[in-house]
């Protein structure tokens, strides 16, 4: 019999928000498997180089000519800056306008390369000035200088305003209490010098450079064999803001500015069997707003942006409908489907007024062919083709991982992404968001479920000895773990397989986190996991279930595509309508289910392993011959009927709606109306 209970919060998860709370998976000793805090921002860690923290020492540089080229074949400009956008001002009247964020950061428009930082540091015709001998300098982006056993090179230009000084070219590695380098004598003429740095280099290196008195500096190169280039930073997408003037045939889209865009790219669209159909398309304007007239009365129209420096182009931003906003949103009334092969089906669904778009959650129900040893999900994160170890990419502290992987429901709360691998990073445990990752819900319906195994492929990363990887799997409905019991092993340096014997179970889902105790504030330790099988012994004709699509449509039906169907695998969905609230996004109740075949979700008698649950209007009635608890959540995973020790009939008045059931192991979805 078909179990119904998968993710009875899935509309809340697939939109955005975790199932499960960091609070709820904690170790039986009372302790966390995760904690952290959240790393300090890299300028404010490595900018804290001095003159009175660098050894005063002339360094002895190679005579070079300006703009230099590295001497050694295979020695490489991993950074450069030739200062050709401070185009403002000139060395004998430099242009004193504030060219920094308030961070101290340079803004993208006057740098090659994002990431250089400052203080009181100006334009002066094509070179950088710095306007003092007190507090001036120039800083580097963070680089990775670990190659060639840390040994660099730095080519530079320089000369003060006026008479003889000094400059300095000193250095900083994360971790290291002392700085490296040393000063050049500086006079009024421009000079090229390369400064050798023999073993100083390291994976989180900067450096800067600042005088004793006012100087100007240009054409800096850092050079190292084998080494790493710094690529430029691309620019960030905008941030769209929500459409304003809204009428019958326009309004006006907004978005926020992004720091080094020249102009922005606005394209303005509707959707027509959930294809984008423009009325503008990369609409160019340098403003942060744009109004929209003479559009078609009782169309929905949307929104989204993009930034420009010139050369390159961001991301595109979120998608804005502009609607006004409601306070709900009712219930789509789900239809049967059409269009139903063996490659597909198309969901069908009434149009709810007032909504933006619509979330289609398709689950699976397969048949185990044959007895034995079944695997649930071999997930090698091969979808993750960004970041790499020493440079990962730092997702949402929430969110899913569905573009990384086969199936989808595949959650993290501070994950990482690093090509081929997801990474664990307890980087902000004092906002109570521990790093973890989350599998898909498995639910079957076999009377005595089989053990699960797990075998997760993972390395720690700049962690200390004796940092363990956690794994325990949870009842979804009550976020508790199964068996009270987390399984741990010792983490390697080496990427290898971990092994872990879990109870049996009908429902539930893995949750995976990692503790390095030494790393108390989670600012260096991460963990790699490069891929999770999970199996589970099966009975041959126990039905397995779960969610086999989850996708976003604009208009009131969506093709599904199901290239990989097995041979009696069965196909149900349901429908979510979601649209824009005054305080944030409004999202409706769940439609019933509708199994592809033709039926709808479960509202009559359902029986097994000695249970019935019969819905009539406006209650739910349990009985069960042997004494079980009996459990009624809604659709939010709040209880809402509780009654212990249950033998015989129980019955419970609820208002019209979807529920979970969970009596003893049995779970079931109902409709009451």
């Amino acid at each position: 019999m078909r179990i119904r209970n998968i993710k009875n919060m899935l509309p809340a998860m697939a939109l955005g928000l975790l199932l499960v709370s960091p609070d709820v998976c904690a170790a039986p000793d009372g302790g966390r498997v995760w904690t952290a805090k959240r790393p300090t921002s890299r300028l404010a860690r490595l900018n804290t180089i001095s003159k009175e923290r660098v050894a005063q020492i002339r360094v002895t540089p190679m005579a070079t000519t300006r703009a230099m080229a590295p001497e050694a074949d295979n020695m490489e400009v991993v950074l450069g800056e030739d200062f050709s956008k401070f185009t403002a001002g000139s060395e004998e009247n430099p242009d004193m306008t504030n060219i920094l964020t308030s961070e101290g950061v340079i803004m993208q428009d006057y740098i090659s390369t994002y990431g250089w930082s400052g203080i009181n540091i100006y334009q002066a015709g094509g070179c950088c000035f710095l306007a003092d001998g007190v507090e001036a300098l120039l800083m580097t982006p963070v680089i990775d200088l670990s190659a060639d056993n840390g040994n660099f090179v730095v080519n530079f230009s320089y000369r003060s305003k006026s008479g003889d000084t000094k400059i300095y070219v000193v250095g900083q590695t994360e971790g290291a209490s002392q700085g490296f380098g040393g000063y050049l004598p500086c006079t009024e003429e421009w000079k090229s010098v390369s400064v050798s740095f023999e073993g100083n280099g390291a994976a989180k290196t900067a450096l800067q450079f600042f005088g004793d008195a006012p100087v100007f500096i240009d054409d800096i190169e850092v050079c190292q064999t084998g080494g790493t280039v710094v690529e430029p930073e691309p620019i960030s997408a905008p941030v769209a803001l929500s459409a304003s003037d809204i009428t019958s045939t326009g309004f006006t889209a907004n978005w926020e500015p992004v720091q080094g865009a020249s102009a922005y790219l606005l394209d303005v669209f509707y959707f027509v069997d959930n294809q984008p159909q423009y009325v503008e398309k990369d609409f160019e304007t340098t403003e942060t707003s744009k109004t929209l007239t003479g559009l078609e009365p009782g169309r929905l129209y949307y929104y989204s942006v993009q930034a420009t420096d010139g050369t390159d182009v961001s991301a595109e931003s979120a998608i804005i409908s502009a609607k006004e906003p409601v306070e709900s949103l009712e219930a789509p009334v789900a239809a049967a489907a059409t269009e139903v092969s063996n490659d597909g089906f198309r969901a069908n669904w009434s149009a709810v007024d007032g909504a933006t778009y619509y979330e289609v959650v398709t689950l699976s129900d397969y048949k185990i062919p044959e007895s034995g040893t079944f695997v649930l999900d071999d997930e090698t994160f091969d979808k993750v083709t960004t970041g790499t170890v020493s440079s990962p990419v730092y997702n949402d502290v929430q969110c899913n991982l569905n573009k990384y992987t086969n199936y989808p429901d595949w959650y993290g709360t501070t994950t990482l992404l690093a090509e081929g691998m997801i990474g664990l990073k307890n980087y902000y445990a004092l906002m109570g968001a521990y790093s973890m990752l989350y599998s898909p819900i498995y639910q079957n319906d076999a009377a005595n479920p089989g053990a699960v195994k797990v075998r997760i492929s993972a390395k720690m990363v700049d962690c200390t000895a004796g940092t363990k990887l956690g794994v325990a799997l949870v009842d979804p409905i009550t976020g508790e773990v199964i068996g009270d019991k987390w399984n741990f092993v010792e983490l390697s340096e080496d990427m290898k397989d971990y092994d872990f014997d879990l109870p049996a179970s009908n429902s539930f889902y893995l949750a995976v986190g990692f503790d390095d105790s030494n790393d108390t504030y989670g600012t260096t330790g991460m963990v790699f996991i490069d891929a999770v099988k999970i199996t589970q012994e099966m009975a041959a004709g126990t039905t397995l279930t779960r969610i086999y699509k989850d996708d976003i449509a604009y208009n009131n039906s969506l093709y599904v595509d199901t290239p990989d169907k097995r041979e009696g695998e069965k196909y149900s969905y349901y429908v979510v309508a979601a649209g824009n609230g005054s305080e944030g996004e409004v999202v409706s109740d769940a439609s019933e289910f509708i199994d592809v075949d033709g039926s709808a979700s479960v509202s009559g008698v359902v029986t097994a392993q000695g249970v019935d649950i019969s819905v009539g209007r406006g209650e739910v009635k349990v009985t069960t011959d042997t004494q079980l608890d009996v459990n009624v959540f809604d659709m939010s995973g709040r209880t809402v009927a509780r009654v212990a020790a249950v033998k015989g009939t129980a019955a419970f008045a609820l208002a019209p709606g979807a529920y979970i059931v969970k009596c003893g192991s049995e779970v079931r979805k109902i409709i009451v109306r």
